[in-house]
């Protein structure tokens, strides 16, 4: 639920305190702060997301929609449901 995003983000960011090198969770914090239209926070995790697993196509890929101009049609596209991208990511700001 939409209403979970903060607590799920707090969940994320607990997880990459735990385990720095869980890239998943740094991109699914990437895709949170997107659908928030946070945009630099998100771009931050992508890109932490992808330092950790850099040939990852997915993330690659987001870090581009995250990074465009007019970034608002591309995180919505690809946070259109926060829940769907099942990559967990969170950033240093922890």
């Amino acid at each position: 639920s939409l209403d979970r995003v903060p607590e799920s983000i707090d969940g994320y960011r607990r997880a990459v305190t735990l385990d720095p090198s869980l890239h998943v969770c740094f991109a699914n914090l990437a895709t949170l702060h997107a659908y928030l239209n946070e945009r630099e926070r998100a771009v931050e995790y992508i890109t932490r997301a992808l330092t950790l697993d850099p040939h990852n196509p997915t993330y690659a890929q987001l870090r581009s929609q995250f990074t465009s101009e007019g970034k608002g049609d591309a995180a919505s596209e690809a946070t259109s449901s926060p829940e769907s991208n099942g990559d967990g990511s969170a950033d240093e700001e922890l």
